[in-house]
């Protein structure tokens, strides 16, 4: 692992940012997991943003209520 600052973030398909997942330190171990809260977000698919240091991934997610 490499310590790093990441940010995880929720947009809707249209581009908008819906949610701040999580942004901080990485620390000395691996961040596997994350917890929100989507009880204000509507059901259906999200792009999850996630950046660590210079790397970014983009994953599709779909929430169901």
């Amino acid at each position: 692992p490499e310590h790093s600052t990441i940010s995880v973030e929720l947009y809707g398909l249209d581009g908008r940012k819906v949610a701040d997942v999580f942004n901080g330190d990485s620390g000395v171990e691996t961040i596997r997991e994350f917890e929100t809260n989507t009880s204000l977000l509507a059901p259906g698919t999200y792009l999850c943003r996630v950046v660590a240091g210079e790397q970014v991934h983009i994953e599709r997610i779909v929430l169901m209520k």
